[in-house]
């Protein structure tokens, strides 16, 4: 079985260049912030599954690798902490270390806009493409017209299709 939670080593924060290495090396870089402070700025290639999410650990269990080490960003050392418990308990226990948000180099961005700007742009004559990731029941129930259904567990899978260059929601 697992080891117990309490012989698990120490999680270390690492120095960018140790943890820009190990993440070009193949290690999972999962992103424990609130969405809003993932989409201003964040390690490309990251995974964003905040810690303060009651399925924490489903959704990590949906799109981490249990195959490949993981280093973790966060903004405190106890939601490492709590990463770490969550983590274990679903088996996940190849935590290399973590990097505090403000130590992060080059970032990217995901704008975030609200509904007014939202509502705007679906009646520009430039209609973005609307991704709406929720379930089939979900979806079946309502959604805005003309929007494609991928639910997020099928998304990493589908993500390619999708032009670089043309606005995406």
């Amino acid at each position: 079985g697992a080891p117990p939670f309490s012989e698990l080593p120490e999680i270390k924060r690492l120095e960018i260049s140790d943890f820009d290495r190990l993440r070009q090396e193949g290690a999972t870089v999962l992103d424990l912030r609130a969405p809003a402070l993932f989409g201003d700025a964040h390690i490309a290639g990251s995974l964003n599954i905040g810690i303060a999410s009651p399925s924490f650990a489903v959704w990590c269990g949906f799109f981490v690798s249990p195959d490949l080490p993981i280093l973790l960003v966060a903004d405190y050392e106890s939601e490492v902490e709590h990463a770490r418990l969550e983590l274990a308990r679903i088996g996940f226990d190849q935590i290399i270390g973590f990097v505090p948000a403000d130590d992060l180099g080059e970032t990217l961005q995901i704008t975030q806009i609200g509904a007014r700007d939202f509502v705007e742009s679906m009646e520009s004559g430039q209609r973005p493409t609307v991704l709406d990731v929720r379930s089939v029941p979900e979806w079946t129930q309502d959604h805005v017209e003309g929007a494609v259904n991928i639910p997020l567990p099928k998304l990493a899978q589908r993500a390619g299709g999708f032009a670089h260059n043309a606005p995406l929601i």
